[in-house]
């Protein structure tokens, strides 16, 4: 008896490593991974920066620019996350690479901005990524 085994794999450099050996899972992960490094290829006017909806909504409560008309802090799990991560990193490349600077222009603490990143293991590694992608 023939047993097949099957899986996704996606790995852009030695740095990624297979989180999950179900499928679903590291398929997700990867695809935000991929999303958060695409989303790198934009640049931003700071002078004239506002933050877009999709990263306000993901900021915490905090964030002295985030009103009430952003409804309630999104998570993770929510499919429109991946946007705000998108423009945070996008944010943070912009001033590159400096997570103080980029807390400036989203009303947070560096602290604040520092545990936001933190409570995230996707938007943490992408960050990551993006300080090497910056150092080389």
């Amino acid at each position: 008896m023939a047993v097949a085994q099957s899986g996704w794999k996606l790995s852009y450099s030695t740095s990624w490593a297979v989180e999950d050996r179900s499928q679903h899972m590291n398929r997700a992960s990867a695809l935000a991974r991929l999303r958060a490094l695409i989303a790198l290829k934009g640049t931003l006017d700071l002078d004239a920066y506002s933050p877009p909806h999709e990263l306000l909504q993901i900021l915490p409560p905090k964030s002295t620019i985030r009103g009430s008309d952003c409804g309630p802090q999104i998570g993770p799990n929510n499919p429109k996350f991946i946007l705000g991560m998108q423009a945070l990193l996008d944010l943070i490349f912009a001033v590159e690479g400096s997570v103080s600077e980029a807390a400036k222009f989203l009303g947070l603490s560096t602290g604040a901005l520092s545990r936001f990143i933190l409570s995230n293991d996707c938007l943490r590694l992408a960050l990551n990524e993006l300080r090497f992608y910056l150092v080389i």
